[in-house]
């Protein structure tokens, strides 16, 4: 807006608006994911390995190991580093996503994950799980 002067006023700069940042001001840079090949861990042709120790993401149950068998071609032909597991305890088998150093990582690498194994995931020890070939099955 424009500030009509009387004669003889002398020209003064307009107040700075405080509720706006200044111009000098560098806005804060947008948080976001980081990407998949970032993570260590998230992402390779490796088999997750349980007697490596860490952790990973469960993304889901199944009642037989070959019923994972499409999930996990998606999720492989995706670049994920994924494999069915079997629980030690109770015998389920399982399929999981990445194998990271411990459960901070794993939960560090939730943004890269597709978003319905965010949801119906969650990041559990490798050392409750075995792999199918060391109880001699596979799918």
């Amino acid at each position: 807006a424009r500030v009509r002067r009387q004669r003889g006023e002398a020209e003064t700069a307009p107040e700075p608006d405080e509720t706006r940042p200044a111009l000098s001001e560098t806005p804060p840079r947008p948080v976001t994911a980081p990407e998949p090949e970032a993570v260590p861990g998230l992402r390779g042709a490796d088999p997750v390995d349980p007697s490596e120790g860490g952790a990973t993401w469960r993304v889901r149950t199944l009642s037989i190991p070959d019923e994972g068998g499409d999930l996990v071609d998606v999720l492989r032909s995706a670049g994920f580093r994924v494999d069915v597991l079997r629980e030690i305890e109770g015998g389920a088998y399982v399929i999981v996503v990445g194998q990271f150093a411990d459960e901070e990582v794993a939960q560090a690498a939730a943004p890269s994950l597709p978003a319905w194994a965010r949801l119906r995931g969650e990041v559990v020890p490798l050392a409750d799980y075995e792999a199918l070939a060391e109880v001699g099955e596979g799918p």
